[in-house]
């Protein structure tokens, strides 16, 4: 069989079993649930003891409807007696911009950073698991890393829309509500999580 049929048989595996595999997925994330918290609170914890991080309050100074770049004014070291959710609303200081005609730039938050660093992280559980069932699938195949790397962009987002990646895991904010750490105060996630506790 060619590379490129044995691709399609994959990927036609995958779709038509989408559901239950979405389903082997969850489980997998949710036996992962301490690990994916403990992952995202160091990350919240380094955060917010970086020497840059500070609390800033956002000020309009465009009339256009759309153009929310405006500017943020640095107010001193963030509060932490905070919670978890209230810091990943805080700015980090920098900006992206929105390649919209109109529309300025958009201001950087923790729930921003936060989740482009953990993302790969929770992604990988998503790929590992659906790679292992297809190999489980077909035992007689020798399927390499490039196969299920080739076929990626066909599947995942498939597999994503069914699982807890596509309903919680979206944001920061969404893995903090999947862990249950919305509460908690940043001075007890830098008390545990801190670099120099561990």
């Amino acid at each position: 069989m060619s590379e490129e049929n044995r691709h399609k048989k994959y990927v036609r595996y995958i779709k038509d079993n989408a559901e239950d595999i979405s389903a082997a997925v969850n489980k997998v994330y949710q036996n992962q649930r301490d690990n994916i918290k403990a992952k995202f609170l160091e990350l919240v914890a380094k955060a917010a003891t970086d020497k840059k991080t500070a609390h800033y309050e956002w000020v309009q100074e465009s009339t256009e409807p759309f153009d929310h770049s405006g500017s943020l004014i640095r107010k001193g070291p963030i509060d932490t007696d905070e919670t978890v959710g209230d810091f990943l609303k805080e700015y980090t200081g920098d900006w992206i911009a929105t390649h919209e005609s109109g529309c300025g730039k958009e201001w950087v938050t923790y729930d921003d950073v936060i989740y482009w660093d953990i993302c790969g992280y929770i992604s990988k559980m998503l790929t590992d698991t659906v790679e292992s069932i297809v190999r489980k699938h077909f035992p007689s195949d020798e399927i390499t890393e490039n196969d299920f790397e080739s076929i990626l962009d066909e599947w995942h987002d498939d597999i994503e829309d069914l699982t807890y990646v596509g309903f919680t895991m979206f944001a920061a904010s969404g893995i903090a509500g999947f862990t249950l750490t919305w509460r908690i105060p940043i001075k007890d996630v830098i008390s545990e999580y801190g670099r120099n506790n561990k």
